[in-house]
């Protein structure tokens, strides 16, 4: 059985896969560095500020023994401190680049990959109200509890209860490389809050197919039907063609939207 040694992504150039001298033997070579492996270990930061996705994405993408080799840390972990990212975008996809912009570049073994997400709730009947302003709805230092209570409200004598979470992540590579890609999960706003399970709006959004909100459901659906669920699917699906140079995009640099492609 071939010996696995873990190492760091550090992008000097391009990833080449190249036969090794032993049968079945593969050799990845990022520029100078070369190494015997058939397993690869991430770095991943989370640029965020919210300990509740912080803990999503780390559950999601798993980190330690036994998942796709990934290491995921919080910015805040990395750099000691913390860092405000002024939100002024006006996409998602615009707030998830910046985000990511926002941590520093490092090198060699402390090369990361860097993702952010930007998320929100857009509710029909409000003209997608909050969207990008879902975390800041109905102004600032306000509670979950409180933010969705002004929903609610807002929402009073309409019909149409027809609403969607959207998440897009940004993901930049340690060579200024930057790939966005999106998930979506769409249902209804409840006219009560109910669970206690979750955070943001999840006790008033009941995803379709179900009778629930997320608050009820709780974490083990949520990490199969999310936006930001599926948004993270997809980067578990390029980071495992990145590690394995499938994707020639990669290689020109740039912002690559996948949800496009």
């Amino acid at each position: 059985m071939p010996n696995l040694i873990n190492f760091r992504l550090s992008y000097l150039a391009p990833l080449t896969i190249i036969d090794g001298p032993t049968s079945g033997e593969k050799l990845l070579i990022f520029g100078i560095w070369q190494h015997r492996n058939s397993l690869i270990s991430m770095n991943i930061v989370v640029m965020s500020n919210n300990a509740n996705k912080i803990k999503e994405i780390q559950q999601m993408l798993g980190s330690g023994e036994g998942s796709d080799g990934y290491h995921v840390q919080s910015y805040s972990e990395v750099l000691n401190k913390s860092i405000v990212i002024v939100e002024d975008g006006l996409t998602f996809e615009e707030n998830a680049i910046k985000k990511v912009n926002g941590m520093p570049y490092f090198k060699g073994e402390d090369a990361a990959i860097v993702v952010a997400d930007d998320s929100g709730l857009e509710v029909m009947a409000l003209d997608n109200q909050p969207g990008i302003h879902s975390a800041r709805y109905g102004g600032e230092g306000l509670t979950d509890s409180q933010r969705c209570q002004v929903l609610l409200t807002e929402l009073a004598g309409h019909t149409n209860r027809q609403a969607r979470f959207v998440c897009v992540i940004a993901c930049r590579l340690p060579n200024g490389k930057i790939e966005t890609v999106k998930g979506i999960v769409t249902g209804h706003i409840a006219t009560l809050l109910s669970g206690t399970q979750g955070f943001g709006y999840d006790p008033i959004f009941i995803p379709t197919g179900y009778t629930d909100s997320f608050s009820c459901l709780g974490q083990a659906i949520k990490s199969q039907i999310s936006h930001r669920a599926q948004a993270l699917q997809q980067v578990v699906v390029f980071l495992k063609k990145l590690s394995h140079n499938t994707n020639p995009n990669w290689r020109d640099g740039g912002v690559v939207n996948r949800s496009r492609l």
